[in-house]
């Protein structure tokens, strides 16, 4: 699709990379997008997210009403194309305007504190009857 696209010069896909190669790929991005259709709990976007990368996320990857929550980035709905389009504009705008950091340190702010073990824990025992 993307050379059908013409998309070649624009669209990189990098494929699995781990430890620093990732870090320095990741240390080069403005904004995570993780549209994806059926997830648990995506460790990729709570690592991004600490790194300080605002994340565009689906209703499916189950962080999207915490992302809303910290104005940690934008929620899409599930497999639209449009929205995860307006998303990725509306994020450039913010950019452009020095805005988007904000965006970055909430993520931040969000990973430290809705993730962090002393508050998942809690949530664990009163699920479970502890």
């Amino acid at each position: 699709m993307i050379i059908e696209k013409k998309l070649v010069n624009k669209v990189k896909l990098f494929g699995s990379k781990f430890g620093q190669v990732k870090e320095n790929i990741m240390s080069e991005m403005h904004v995570f997008a993780h549209p994806s259709r059926n997830e648990g709990l995506p460790a990729s976007v709570l690592e991004a997210a600490s790194m300080g990368l605002p994340c565009i996320v689906s209703q499916a990857t189950n962080v999207a009403e915490t992302i809303e929550k910290y104005d940690a980035g934008i929620a899409v709905v599930n497999e639209s194309s449009i929205e995860i389009t307006t998303g990725l504009m509306t994020l450039y705008a913010e950019w452009q305007k020095n805005k988007l950091l904000r965006k970055g340190e909430n993520a931040k702010i969000m990973v430290k504190t809705h993730f962090a073990w002393s508050a998942i824990l809690p949530q664990f025992d009163e699920m479970y009857g502890i």
